[in-house]
Order: C-alpha cells, then structure tokens, then sequence
C-alpha cells in the first residue's frame, strides 16, 4: 500500500442533483450530501487527505463545457494522485456512456451532457501517474470497458478484472456503482446515494493500512451493497497498482506516503463560492480559483447561456 502524495494530487467531484421536469431525469436530493461527505473524509485538512486548495467541487453544473472546462484543469495541476468522481444520471446511447449536467433530458443529453470517451480523454492526457475514477449513476460499468485507452471491445464478465497498463501511467482504477445494463439507486436510507453512502462507509471503517487500500475498500462497499440487497452490484476494473493506492490515512504512523517536496509558505486563505453560468463553482480560496476561472474566461465561456431543454 502507498498513499498519494497529497501536495501534488488533485481531485475533482461533480455532483448533479436537478433536473428539468418532465426531461426523463428525477432529481437525485442525495448527490450534494455525497460531495459533502466525499470532502469531509477525503480533504479533512492538514497533511493527512487532498490539500483544499487541490480539492474541487462542481455542483450542478450547466452544461457538459462547465465538466469538462474544470476537469481539464484540475488534470493538468495533478502530478500524482488525479481522482475524478461523479454522482447524478447516466444514459447510454448505442452503447456509449453520457453523464447529465442539470439540463439535461433524455432527448438533449447528447448535447447537454458530457460522453465519458471525453472524460477518458482528459484523464488519459494528466500527466498525473495515478487516474482514479469513481462514477455513480446508472450504466456505470460500461465506464470498465477500455479503462482509460482505446475501446478495446472488452466486457466484463468478473466484478475485477485487471488488464495490462497503458502507456506511462503508473496505475489506473475505474470504479463504477452499477453495472453496464443496471440502473443506480439514489438512496439507502444514509443520506447519501446507495453506492456513495456504502463507499464512504467502507472508507471510514478501515483502520489497518490493507483495509484503506482502494481494492479493500471497494471489496467492503460490494459486500455491504450485497448485505442490503441492492439490486444493482459496483464493479472495479484496476491497471498495475491503483487498487493499492490509499485515499486516506488516519494519520497512521505505519503508513508511508510519497515523497513530498517542502511545502511553501501557504497565503491567506478565504473560501471562493462562484455562481457562473455554467454551475456553482467552490474553491477553499482565490489561488485555486484563479486557473479555473481564467481558463473559463480564454475559452469565452463568459459569453455563454444555457438553455433549457424540456425534451
């Protein structure tokens, strides 16, 4: 088992609850509890989790620009760990995965939505040595087929499998809530999503450095999934040692982290909330603000309406 090092990871959460009605989408009232718990394990402070200035959420978005926008440039600030999760609806169109902004419906989603082949992209391009991601919504496990490469007309048979290492990346580890043909459910009577709300449990609960490996904790969440009887199982599909990989520590002293280079002396640090036109943006503070919105603002963005599409 290692651990990120944190000063040089990066992770990015997008969270869709609402949808237009009548679009063929229910909202999903869980997804902004599950940000908020994803944070509060994942980024707690302090040297032991993702650094808050590192740390992005994304909720409710507008349009599929706004993910994709935030995503390239929280992969271009990774180095190590690059961690991207999503939670709202997913749908698949002969046979490719697209996740919903908040405008999207079943007859828009195509434009208002972003198709995970994008986000594969993204991610394959990071120059992080570690990419992780982490889909919850329905038809998820079609996000397993190819992991982070080019299609290569696998199907999963197995809930793990491992296929030999792409490229330079030191590990890649695709988990997803569901199935490629199975629907996601959005509670558990937790608060959170069904899968989310079993995920955060089974990362709380470990305490021995194997029970916080990415592996364990996916092992754990799959049992309590099958405990509760959801009708719908996770599967996890791992290139070289990503499922070796820690999310957090508990501050354990026989765990050891990545080398980590000195740390600058941090500035003065206010949270930054921004209502753009394509979501609701939040930032621990300005610095980490700053490429987002300066990238948004070179690409035009500024200009730019969402519409609504009611199908």
């Amino acid at each position: 088992m290692r651990l990120p090092d944190f000063a040089n990871s990066a992770a990015l959460l997008v969270g869709v609850a609402d949808y237009p009605a009548g679009g063929g989408f229910d909202n999903v009232p869980n997804a902004l509890n599950n940000l908020d718990g994803l944070g509060r394990v994942l980024s707690p402070g302090g040297p032991h989790g993702f650094p808050r200035e590192r740390f992005y959420t994304l909720r409710d978005p507008k349009a599929a620009d706004g993910i994709r926008a935030t995503l390239a440039s929280v992969a271009s600030q990774a180095l190590d760990v690059l961690l991207f999760y999503y939670v709202g609806h997913g749908w698949k169109i002969e046979e490719e995965l697209y996740l919903a902004s908040t405008t999207s419906t079943l007859e828009s989603i195509e434009t208002t939505g972003i198709r995970y082949q994008t986000v594969r992209r993204i991610m394959r391009e990071s120059p992080a040595a570690v990419r992780i991601v982490i889909l919850d919504c329905c038809f998820s496990g079609t996000a397993t087929t190819g992991l982070l490469g080019t299609d290569s007309g696998i199907r999963l048979t197995e809930q793990e499998v491992n296929i030999p290492l792409p490229g330079d990346a030191e590990g890649v580890c695709v988990i997803s809530s569901s199935g490629p043909e199975e629907p996601s459910r959005d509670a558990d009577n937790s608060g959170y999503t069904a899968f989310t709300g079993h995920f955060l449990s089974a990362l709380e609960a470990g305490r021995t450095p194997g029970e916080r490996e990415l592996g364990a904790v996916f092992r754990a969440t799959k049992a309590r999934m099958l405990q509760a009887q959801l009708s719908h199982t996770p599967l996890i599909s791992v290139v070289g040692d990503a499922h070796r990989l820690a999310l957090t520590c508990h501050e354990a002293p026989d765990v050891v982290a990545a080398p980590t280079p000195t740390p600058r002396p941090e500035p003065d640090k206010r949270p930054v909330r921004w209502e753009s036109p394509l979501g609701t943006f939040e930032f621990p503070d300005s610095e980490s603000a700053t490429p987002v919105v300066k990238l948004f603002l070179e690409a035009g963005f500024y200009n730019l309406r969402s519409d609504r599409h009611d199908g």
